[in-house]
């Protein structure tokens, strides 16, 4: 009897196929369109920063703007309230020296009628 005959069957499922060679050519060209994307995304984000901040400017301006036109209105209107209560002040105290001196002067011409009694 014939002894048996082991055959080994070599298989390997990875096997990849040799790579291409690459030359210059190839890469420099995808090296230029690389670059083109790169060039649309800077240009990209650079008018984004800048339409941003310009944006940023105008809104802070007009905040600035309005802030100052709303303080000279409230202090405008506060010196009116101000000014009305200082002229009532003024008038009450007009009133009270008429009255300090209408009383001195009765004060003034009864007295002599007072001593005579």
């Amino acid at each position: 009897m014939a002894a048996p005959s082991t055959t080994t069957i070599s298989f390997t499922p990875f096997a990849m196929p040799p790579l291409p060679a690459f030359d210059n050519q190839f890469l420099q060209t995808w090296i230029r369109v690389g670059s083109v994307y790169k060039d649309t995304l800077d240009a990209s984000a650079q008018d984004l920063f800048m339409s941003s901040a310009r944006i940023i400017q105008e809104h802070t301006v007009r905040a600035f703007v309005s802030a100052a036109q709303a303080c000279a209105q409230a202090l405008a209107e506060n010196a009116t309230k101000v000014q009305q209560q200082s002229l009532v002040r003024f008038a009450s105290a007009n009133q009270k020296a008429v009255e300090i001196m209408g009383q001195a002067w009765i004060e003034g011409m009864t007295a002599p009628l007072r001593q005579a009694r």
